[in-house]
């Protein structure tokens, strides 16, 4: 600061423009930062470690691109353009939004490229906040995953030509289509990994200290919401694969907040005191009871019961009760060996303790929530 300022005097004792003294003045302030940075080991040690840190990023994001791409251009483009007959829908879901994830990586390549170029004046929070904020694609992505590894399985069991495709492309890759389409489910955790680094080479009371911690954040709250979006997602996948394959129900099963617990075959106790053979699938809300079509993967809807607010009793033998306020008659159920009576008995007796701790004054938070507001 003191040489600036005894430059500063010598220029204005020369009588030069003020705007020719500013710019010098600064270049001159700059020579000097970069000498005290040449200077103190300190400083060099966290630009080694900094400089490792975006190294290791640019290189690990080279390759990601590089998936990415062999996704499109190998498999992606190929079926778009016709090379094997396969509908739109089926395509959509095998690749989901993998094209809009792949743009906006090449991007970030490209400016991490720069930033190595013009290290270490480059601000890397800068540079990853404008990329974080466009991530939220990966919800679309994520949420579809389960769906698209199923609907690959099942077009490639379905068509031969398709299958024949898939084996073509993997014998020049040295990983199949399944492999490479899990990568973005890992790239949020890899860049909250590789910021750690980069945090801890960073001076804290450095302009880019505050937006790296922000961008931390930021990552941490999207992973956070993937899985839970994820969870959701995969779940309502499933209770709508059980849902197709009974017919004859009452109502629908797929409800946003009705997950699947267990499922297995059980006798039911009927109103003339013998039991039947049944298929049950017990929800965080109800238990469905079936009836199994011989030889089909499909089941008859029989009755369902509500266990909110009820109870479940072992009793003698293999024999299960469960009651509930809201039927006038507890639903009798007899497991097929000492095993399952466990199972099921353990199983219930989870989601009744889950839905006590769900209510807020003996009404159920789902319930709280779907009521309309008062005055309305």
């Amino acid at each position: 600061m003191s040489a600036c300022a005894g430059v500063e005097r010598e220029l204005r004792a020369l009588n030069l423009p003020d705007d020719d003294i500013k710019e010098i003045l600064q270049i001159v302030s700059s020579k000097l930062k970069e000498q005290i940075r040449k200077n103190d080991p300190e400083i060099q040690e966290m630009e080694a470690q900094l400089r490792s840190s975006l190294d290791q990023l640019l290189q690990s994001e080279t390759g990601y691109v590089n998936n990415l791409n062999t996704i499109l251009k190998t498999y992606y483009y190929p079926l778009l353009s016709g090379v094997v007959k396969i509908k739109t829908p089926v395509l959509v879901t095998i690749f989901s939004n993998i094209e809009v994830i792949a743009g906006l990586h090449q991007d970030l390549l490209d400016k991490l490229t720069k930033a190595k170029e013009e290290f270490p004046k480059i601000k890397i929070g800068e540079l990853l906040s404008d990329s974080v904020n466009s991530m939220q694609v990966y919800t679309q992505y994520v949420n579809n995953f389960s769906a698209s590894l199923n609907q690959l399985q099942e077009e490639r069991e379905r068509s031969k030509a398709f299958n024949q495709f898939l084996i073509s492309c993997e014998e020049s890759n040295p990983m199949p289509l399944d492999a490479l389409l899990s990568f973005p489910l890992n790239r949020i955790p890899h860049y909250r990994g590789v910021l750690t680094g980069i945090l801890a080479s960073t001076p804290r009371n450095g302009p880019d200290y505050v937006r790296l911690v922000q961008v931390n954040e930021d990552l941490s709250n999207l992973q956070e919401y993937l899985n839970e979006s994820k969870t959701q997602s995969d779940n309502m996948a499933q209770v709508f694969k059980i849902e197709s394959k009974i017919s004859g129900r009452e109502y629908a099963l797929n409800d946003l907040h009705r997950v699947f617990k267990k499922e297995g075959p059980i006798l039911v106790v009927g109103s003339d005191k013998k039991p039947k053979e049944s298929y049950a699938f017990l929800f965080n809300d109800i238990i469905v009871i079936t009836k199994k079509v011989p030889q089909k993967a499909q089941y008859r809807y029989k009755q369902s019961y509500p266990l909110q607010y009820g109870s479940v009793s072992p009793l003698e033998g293999l024999t299960i009760e469960v009651k509930s306020p809201s039927c006038k008659e507890p639903l009798n159920l007899v497991a097929v060996n000492a095993e399952s009576k466990r199972e099921w008995v353990g199983a219930i007796l989870d989601v009744l303790a889950k839905m006590e701790r769900t209510k807020v004054f003996g009404v159920t938070i789902n319930e709280l929530m779907s009521r309309e507001p008062e005055g309305s």
